[in-house]
Formats: C-alpha cells, structure tokens, sequence
C-alpha cells in the first residue's frame, strides 16, 4: 500500500469515527430529551391536581428526573425515603443508610422526596436549601450536613454549609430567593399524599412500603443482602 492510499485509509476511519460519534452524541441528546419531557409531565401531572383539588391516586412512588438520587441506578434494589430534614427519625434512617452504603456501595439505588408539613416552615426552608444545593450538584453532601446540624436549622447554617460545601454563594442565594424549585418539592408533598404517607421518614423498598426508622439488618434482610 502506497502513502497515498495509507491516507486516504486513515482520513476514511476518521471520518466513519466523527460519523459514529456524531450519531451517538445526537441519540443521548434525544433520549435526554425524552426524560426529561416525561419528568416534566410526571410534575405537571401531580401539580395539576393539586391545583385542581382532584385526588390524585398513586400505588407506587414515581421516579422523576429531578429527584435527588444515590448509588447504582441499575441496582436490583430501589428505596424510596418521603423524609424531612426537621425530622429527628429521618436523622436516624440517614445514618442507617450512610453504613447501607458503605456495607453496599453498588447493590442499592436511595432516590429522595420531600415530604415537609405545609405547617412547618423550618422544615420546608431546609428542603428548598437543599434543592438549591442540588441545583449546583451537592444534594446529599448538604443533606448530610442538615443531618447533622439538625438542633440549628436556618438562613445562618444553610449559608455556612454552602462555604463549607464551595458553592456558587450568589446562585445560591438567587435560587433561595427565586423559590422555583419549591415546584419540586411541592409536587413530593402531593406524591407523598396520594400514596398515603402519613409520616417520616416513610420508605418504600423494593415496592413495599414500610412506616418508621428501618435499621441495618432490617434493610440487610428486606433488600436479600444477607
């Protein structure tokens, strides 16, 4: 083979892997597009009848792109925790899974909802800190931080974690300010009310729904860890 023929060979593969990478970069952009438009119409559905003052009925959580998540997303076992950061017992079920995930990094997907009274302002401060945590993705390393500091809650500690955390201070400040992503956690309250919730933390794992703090070896035997 000639030097001429080697380049025209060489520019040929360059071009079929420009092709292909092309393709794939336009098929993630179009499936990104798909969720999220589903996500949007999971929300508006909720947020419509809450509106609307129509029961919403619901058997399951519904997974929503918006929701904080951690761990393996192609894990056999999903939780879903209805939690609030005022919540003493929430506290509790944080620490059980902070060892579930150091015991089994990868077996286990932990997908988040708010579930805040509308008459605890406290609470519903926190969960939109967080969500504007999220927003500059830092959810769980703030969320561990409320955990934490439970007994302080408020502007003074929500601004000293996002510090603590190197947050964009302004963003953050705009988005506790602007209020839009309490949409999300308006749309968990009407989740958590069309499944029934009737405290937290509340967890459904696996499809079951199980009221109250779940311990390690609880969560071992539910999830066939053991």
């Amino acid at each position: 083979m000639t030097q001429q023929q080697k380049v025209k060979v060489l520019i040929v593969v360059l071009l079929v892997f420009l092709f292909l990478a092309t393709t794939l970069i336009l098929v993630r952009f179009i499936i990104g597009k798909k969720i999220l438009s589903q996500n949007q119409q999971n929300i508006d559905l909720i947020l419509k009848s809450l509106k609307e003052g129509d029961e919403l009925e619901l058997t399951s959580p519904i997974f929503k792109t918006s929701d904080p998540a951690l761990g393996n997303k192609e894990a056999e076992n999903v939780i879903f925790e209805f939690g609030s950061f005022a919540c003493h017992y929430c506290r509790q079920q944080a620490e059980v899974f902070d060892q579930l995930f150091k015991k089994y990094p990868q077996q286990v997907f932990l997908v988040w909802k708010d579930a805040v009274s509308p008459l605890d302002p406290l609470a519903a401060a926190a969960a939109l800190a967080a969500r504007c945590a999220q927003a500059q993705d830092r959810f769980w390393q703030f969320h561990d931080y409320l955990f934490i500091n439970q007994e302080s809650l408020g502007e003074e500690l929500y601004q000293n974690i996002a510090v603590n955390l190197n947050l964009d201070i302004n963003e953050f400040n705009r988005c506790l300010a602007g209020g839009e992503l309490a949409l999300y956690i308006e749309s968990d309250i009407a989740e958590a009310g069309a499944l029934g919730v009737d405290g937290t933390p509340y967890l459904f794992i696996n499809g079951q729904r199980f009221g109250g703090v779940i311990t390690l070896e609880e969560l071992e035997e539910k999830l066939n860890l053991r």
